[in-house]
């Protein structure tokens, strides 16, 4: 452990000091520079990460991606939200959530603050972006519904602009959210949509069999009030729920599948399922809301799946299921 100096005053002596929050200042070359005792605790060593290479400390499996990361920050003096595996050394193989944010004064390197992902912290995008999923999902689907109406009945005009301006400030914070830089994810096939008030249906399609698999029981709602009139949809709450119904021989054309969820994750759903049945595994769509992870970004690179970003919506989201629909006939 180095003594205090000005570069741990840019870190902040407050989180400098924090207990359950790991800081690390790393130069141009990745090295270490300066950390604090919560980050040479997680990594398992005692006075010891002065030189260390900071991609070293974390996960094998991630260590490029991590340098990659890290350059990119330090050209850009940009800042970075993502979850690591875990880092090495310690005894508890935890993920970290890192906020890394890049600095010229400190050499073209910058600060690392480290957060055990099992805190609440951890998943604090994942809810703002869920919250606004249905959030903004349920007032595009006020707005299209009061739309028809107010011709017949004017009186329904203001509140069909208070909506519209609920809906115009929900789209700001998710603006807002997207600010946030993620990981690059090559050769995706990915829905990135400007949200706001949707367009009137207008195409029809096969009525297809949609299963939404999201452990937010208003996200599962808010996607059926938007599907159902053109299709059929069932929501489960849990991975291991799909799984069970899926195994008992429930056929869907297509299945909306949040990618981070406790106990058993989109990722490991899709995994038993390639093992399983692998012509389902084909027909699922990732929901994607953060928190922005490591593991994830690199399982999202590896499958063809189709991602669909939250909050998104209601025009996007049928259009996505009419054309995946039509796959399956």
């Amino acid at each position: 452990m180095s003594d205090p100096t000005s570069l741990e005053t840019a870190a902040g002596a407050a989180l400098f000091a924090a207990t359950a929050v790991g800081v690390a200042i790393w130069d141009k070359n990745r090295q270490i520079v300066s950390a604090n005792h919560a980050f040479e605790r997680a990594i398992g060593v005692a006075g010891g990460s002065l030189g260390l290479s900071l991609e070293v400390v974390v996960a094998p499996e991630v260590c490029g991606n991590f340098a990659t990361v890290l350059d990119e920050i330090a050209q850009s003096q940009g800042s970075v939200v993502l979850e690591l595996p875990c880092l090495r050394g310690g005894q508890a193989k935890v993920p970290f959530v890192v906020v890394a944010i890049g600095s010229r004064a400190l050499r073209d390197g910058g600060v690392c603050f480290f957060v055990d992902a099992t805190s609440h912290g951890a998943w604090v995008a994942h809810e703002i972006n869920n919250s606004l999923a249905y959030a903004m999902g349920n007032l595009s689907f006020a707005v299209e519904s009061i739309e028809v109406l107010t011709d017949s009945l004017p009186q329904l005009t203001g509140v069909l602009l208070a909506l519209k301006d609920a809906l115009e400030g929900a789209e700001r914070v998710r603006q807002t959210m997207r600010d946030l830089k993620t990981l690059p994810r090559q050769g995706e096939q990915r829905l990135d949509e400007t949200s706001g008030p949707a367009r009137k249906v207008t195409a029809a399609g096969k009525r297809a069999r949609v299963l939404v698999v999201d452990d937010e029981p208003q996200m599962g709602t808010a996607i059926a009030r938007i599907l159902s009139p053109l299709h059929d949809v069932t929501a489960v709450y849990s991975a291991r729920d799909a799984l069970s119904r899926l195994g008992e021989g429930e056929e869907f054309d297509v299945i909306l599948c949040d990618i981070m969820m406790p106990q058993m994750s989109g990722h490991d759903l899709y995994g038993e399922l390639l093992q399983t049945a692998p012509q389902l595994a084909k027909r699922i769509v990732f929901m994607t809301g953060g928190p922005f992870s490591l593991r994830g970004a690199t399982f999202l690179e590896t499958v063809p799946n189709v991602q669909l970003e939250k909050p998104f919506s209601p025009a996007a989201l049928r259009e996505l299921v009419r054309s995946l629909a039509q796959e399956t006939e």
